[in-house]
């Protein structure tokens, strides 16, 4: 029973990290496709048709300890290629590191600089239970993923969350080259089968449903009304930002067609518009070899601050995850960035006397990252939109 399911795990870790080429508008609907057939392959292997794979839901992060059969050492399901505190019993988080805000989002797809459901969900909770649960020769790196049986109910997870945020009202996109994109699997019989995204979309033809559903928030009238028109006021000096083992601290100034004055965030955030707000984005991570951990980010951060002034000026988290081989590529063309909403973070310096005209983001690694991993951001920016 092993092996094949063994093998199966592998062949699907190998599409897993080469055959989707990433491009993010069909990252669900290719990982829904991939648990599927997975399902269907160890159902025949068992000889058991009723047999379903379970969901991991590990938000919040009081339930982000891992199920105590995977941190069995006498079970088929335990993995030594996981950091500690996984296999130890312990939260692999803590605070709102595990969140589900990308259900907040109102498009599927990116608009501007706004990120949409499906790549906030990719790009934040989805590789932050990666990057936390094991090292880089397990679920923290792309190409050994699937190896860790945890694997199978991280992303039962993540696709009952998009089955969530479809029975909350959101609509997925409409467009035939969406709806008509195909991907090959194998099926249980070792059969080349083709999987077309229509068919994927929605989870009720598919014949099964989750037993529990998370809350969509309601969408705002700028939700409603939102488009991709955005201004971008400051932007790292540096074409290229190198990370360290510590914190690193980049300065931004006024790109080159925007005036001081309105690069100014004091005078960005006083004269923002109703309905607008304002992002930081970060695009363009590359890294030699997986860090092994997250970055938090901080906006306006003194010195090495801790506290509630790291606390106050804390905008986000991010990873590499995926940033390495071929899933990183992201296919047509399609650029992956990370998307954070700072108003209020903004309105919070500015009540503490810590906006003025210049704005500074500090990149701190969450742990030690791996010393080969050479990891670079290749652009930081605040754009109003």
């Amino acid at each position: 029973l092993q092996q094949p399911l063994a093998n199966a795990m592998w062949n699907t870790c190998q599409a897993h990290s080469s055959t989707v080429g990433a491009v993010e508008d069909y990252f669900l609907p290719w990982h829904r496709m991939f648990v599927y057939f997975f399902e269907r392959i160890v159902r025949n292997a068992i000889g058991d048709t009723s047999f379903t794979l379970p969901y991991w839901n590990y938000v919040p992060v009081t339930n982000s300890v891992l199920p105590a059969t995977f941190r069995n050492s006498a079970s088929s399901l335990y993995r030594a290629s996981r950091n500690g505190p996984a296999n130890a019993g312990s939260q692999i988080a803590t605070g709102t590191y595990f969140n589900n805000n990308a259900l907040a989002q109102s498009a599927y797809s990116p608009v501007g600089v706004v990120p949409g459901f499906c790549l906030k969900l990719d790009s934040e909770l989805h590789g932050r239970v990666h990057v936390q649960t094991g090292n880089t020769v397990g679920m923290g790196s792309i190409p050994w993923a699937a190896n860790d049986p945890i694997f199978w109910a991280h992303h039962c997870n993540i696709d009952r969350l998009w089955a969530s945020w479809n029975a909350g009202g959101r609509a997925n996109p409409s467009s035939s080259s969406w709806l008509n994109k195909t991907f090959v699997f194998a099926d249980e019989h070792c059969n080349q089968v083709s999987a077309t995204i229509k068919d994927f979309a929605q989870i009720a033809p598919l014949g099964y449903a989750y037993d529990k559903l998370e809350p969509v928030p309601a969408m705002t009238v700028a939700q409603s009304h939102l488009v991709g028109t955005f201004e971008l006021f400051a932007k790292a000096r540096e074409p290229a930002v190198p990370l360290g083992p510590g914190p690193v601290s980049v300065e931004l100034a006024a790109p080159a067609n925007v005036s001081p004055e309105r690069a100014s965030p004091a005078r960005r955030l006083a004269a923002l518009a109703a309905g607008r707000r304002i992002y930081l984005v970060i695009r363009n991570l590359r890294a030699n070899a997986q860090p092994g951990v997250g970055y938090d980010i901080y906006v306006n951060l003194p010195g090495r601050a801790t506290g509630t002034d790291a606390a106050s000026s804390y905008a986000g988290s991010i990873t590499f995850f995926d940033v390495i081989g071929d899933h990183g590529d992201h296919g047509a063309g399609l650029d992956k960035f990370f998307s954070f909403d700072v108003t209020d973070v903004f309105g919070t310096l500015s009540r503490a006397g810590r906006l003025g005209d210049r704005v500074s983001v500090t990149i701190a690694p969450k742990g030690q990252p791996a010393a080969d991993a050479k990891p670079v951001i290749g652009e930081i920016s605040f754009a109003e939109q």
